[in-house]
């Protein structure tokens, strides 16, 4: 039992090792942006973000190339992109910033409007990736100008701004 455990252990060790310090990022490809469908796998926690979770989703796929999208509940909105970087197939770790509209998002539990939404996100280079949001709650159907952003420690890597408009 030692020897596979010491080895799992190990391989993790080295995973992790390759996933910080062994990875170099070049530049972000946007591959497509849209509305999709998409299920949601797990919720995690995202305190700087205005609804406080982040929900990882699966089995997305695109149903409508746009980037103007209609503010109702249950609309999946974002773009798949490709890391391109070294070695290929090594997970790297990159921020997710979401710039809301003006006057921002203000959830209930919140003093104050949130003007934008950060939380930190794993993407593997040389795949597919998605990044997107899902309008859940009223207060989220704010109009406007929505960007995603993808960043690599200080530098912005990838945009992509969707026109968010009442149905």
């Amino acid at each position: 039992m030692r020897g596979p455990l010491a080895l799992l252990l190990l391989a993790a060790v080295v995973g992790d090792a390759r996933a910080q310090g062994g990875s170099k990022v070049d530049r972000i490809e946007i591959v497509e942006a849209g509305i999709y469908r998409a299920e949601t796998a797990t919720i995690e926690s995202a305190p700087d973000t205005a609804t406080r979770q982040r929900n990882i989703l699966s089995e997305t796929s695109l149903l409508v190339s746009t980037t103007r999208i209609e503010a109702k509940i249950g609309v999946h909105f974002g773009m798949r992109y490709r890391v391109v970087g070294q070695p290929s197939g090594a997970t790297v770790k990159l921020i997710s910033v979401t710039q809301y509209p003006a006057p921002g998002l203000k959830n209930p539990k919140s003093a104050s409007n949130q003007t934008r939404g950060e939380h930190s996100l794993f993407a593997t280079i040389g795949q597919i990736n998605y990044r997107g949001y899902v309008f859940e709650q009223n207060w989220e159907l704010v109009p406007g100008a929505w960007t995603f952003e993808l960043w690599d420690g200080q530098r912005k890597l990838a945009s992509q701004t969707f026109n968010v408009v009442k149905p």
